[in-house]
């Protein structure tokens, strides 16, 4: 027997969202909020799952994973199948985090097998698909598939597009970048990251446009447009201030110091990765910024040495 799926979903339920952003570490969260504005009772699998997203966000993943799995047994007791769906793509993101890629595997596998059985989806349905999507992609990125993260991130963006949902797809357009960075194709991401870029800045400030301009400025640094790259930069640092995102802002001072350290400007640099490691509040963030400026003294260490043998050698 085929589980049900209902027309209207709790606002509790939550979907792991990713965006995959240089110097961003874990993905951001949205609620998918039910078709009309009905609010059912929360129930002991939503509070799970809800839970689950508490431990995700302090980096308790085992902790979260076992608490995910609870409540996709309820729901599976309950046949509750789009509830299931949306609790196997966030297990899939938190064995994303523990390196655990064939758990994670079977996990986003379930939940697109149960999300793409269904005949005339809703709209709250597709949605959920779309971003069961970008899970999918992010797995794919992350062991090394990048052409394969595309293709999936590329069907995730049609559902966008005909849902007429604006944000996921600048986020999806992103995703997309950092595939194209992966295989090489800087420009096309300068391109796409640019159509990106333009829709933002019709946007209020918010996390999102922070992650999207600084994402086009790490491009524009890798095809060596510095310049523009620490303009933009820049601007992500203004908008993360903006929003009150510590996150986003520890992520722009890393990024700018890595534009600064491209320019050759090594006092710049190691100074905004000193703020970046201060700004951080999670540990991957400072301990990336710290071995940033590590890695940076250690190469003028170098060429100090290399200079002074040289000069012997005269």
């Amino acid at each position: 027997m085929s589980r049900s799926f209902p027309r209207r979903i709790s606002p509790t339920i939550t979907l792991f969202l990713t965006i995959l952003l240089t110097g961003a570490t874990l993905p951001t969260f949205a609620h998918i909020m039910a078709e009309n504005s009905i609010v059912e009772s929360v129930s002991d699998a939503q509070k799970l799952v809800d839970l689950g997203r508490s431990f995700y966000e302090a980096q308790r993943y085992a902790e979260a994973a076992a608490t995910l799995q609870q409540a996709i047994a309820d729901f599976k007791a309950n046949r509750d199948g789009l509830k299931e769906a949306i609790a196997q793509s966030n297990l899939s993101l938190v064995y994303q985090q523990l390196g655990q890629w064939d758990l994670a595997e079977n996990a986003i596998a379930q939940s697109l097998n149960l999300l793409q059985t269904g005949v005339n989806p809703s709209p709250a349905q597709s949605q959920i698909l779309a971003q069961a999507l970008d899970v999918r992609g992010r797995l794919y990125l992350l062991r090394g598939k990048a052409e394969n993260a595309l293709n999936t991130w590329r069907q995730a963006s049609n559902i966008y597009a005909r849902l007429g949902d604006e944000t996921g797809v600048i986020r999806n357009r992103i995703n997309q970048a950092q595939a194209l960075q992966a295989l090489g194709l800087y420009h096309q991401a300068q391109n796409i990251l640019t159509q990106a870029n333009q829709s933002l800045q019709k946007q209020p400030d918010s996390p999102l446009k922070a992650k999207g301009l600084r994402s086009l400025g790490n491009v524009f640094r890798v095809i060596g447009a510095l310049k523009q790259s620490q303009e933009i930069l820049e601007e992500s640092l203004a908008v993360a201030k903006r929003s009150q995102s510590p996150q986003d802002i520890s992520a722009a001072l890393l990024s700018l110091g890595n534009t600064a350290r491209a320019k050759a400007d090594i006092p710049t640099a190691l100074r905004l990765y000193q703020q970046a490691s201060e700004a951080a509040i999670s540990a991957s963030d400072r301990i990336q910024a710290q071995l940033n400026q590590l890695s940076l003294l250690v190469e003028m260490h170098r060429n100090n040495v290399g200079a002074g043998l040289t000069n012997n050698l005269t």
